[in-house]
């Protein structure tokens, strides 16, 4: 029998995988506008979200957007609430 330890904290990793992966289609996309703005939006997480939500252009933008920070947010709850499970 699996424990729910186990099954939370796969869905976060899951959901972690699928946040890097959108992420890398945003990251993609600031290189391709430059190499400055690439850099800048690898290493600081607030110019990230400025260029996400006002200069990121791509047709599944809201979708992309969502599966970065949704995502995102809800790998870190399921990742802490499988850590506090006890067995």
């Amino acid at each position: 029998m699996v424990s729910v330890h186990a099954m939370l904290t796969v869905a976060g990793l899951l959901l972690q995988l699928l946040s890097v992966c959108c992420f890398a289609t945003v990251l993609a996309h600031a290189f391709r506008a430059g190499l400055g703005t690439g850099v800048a939006v690898l290493l600081l997480p607030p110019y990230g979200l400025f260029y996400g939500f006002a200069r990121f252009e791509h047709r599944a933008r809201a979708l992309v957007l969502a599966g970065w920070l949704g995502a995102l947010i809800l790998s870190v709850l399921f990742r802490v609430a499988g850590a506090t499970q006890t067995g």
